[in-house]
């Protein structure tokens, strides 16, 4: 009986617009942060500044501090985070709430790091958007 108890407790993690898994990697000279939906989700999320108030004030000398907002999402599954940090670029990413449908994250990036591409693309049930770091 526990088994079935199990599995209906996993369903909501298959629902379109799940944020199911967020996870950084490194290609050449960029590094990534990516965020990975069960589609359809159709929103690259917004970025913005964001607060150093969540982060440590210690060596953070030029460092800069963004958010990204994705709104519409039906469940937060933040059971398959895969982050490796601090990179080179990437340094920090705070854990958020979901409130109303509503996540953010704030991620804080070392000095001279700058975001250049924020893109976004389906792959077979999975939506992905991606943050670019140089």
């Amino acid at each position: 009986m526990s088994f079935g108890n199990q599995s209906l407790q996993a369903q909501p993690c298959l629902q379109p617009g799940s944020l199911v898994s967020v996870f950084n990697t490194t290609k050449g000279p960029y590094e990534y942060l990516v965020f990975k939906f069960i589609a359809p989700y159709n929103s690259k999320g917004m970025v913005a500044q964001g607060n150093s108030n969540f982060f440590s004030p210690l060596n953070n000398e030029n460092h800069t501090y963004h958010k990204i907002t994705f709104q519409g999402i039906t469940n937060f599954c933040s059971d398959k985070w895969i982050l490796n940090l601090p990179q080179k670029k990437i340094l920090d990413l705070k854990t958020p709430e979901m409130l109303n449908g509503t996540v953010v994250y704030q991620f804080e990036l070392a000095a001279g790091a700058k975001i250049t591409a924020h893109t976004s693309y389906r792959q077979q049930i999975y939506y992905f958007v991606k943050l670019r770091i140089e």
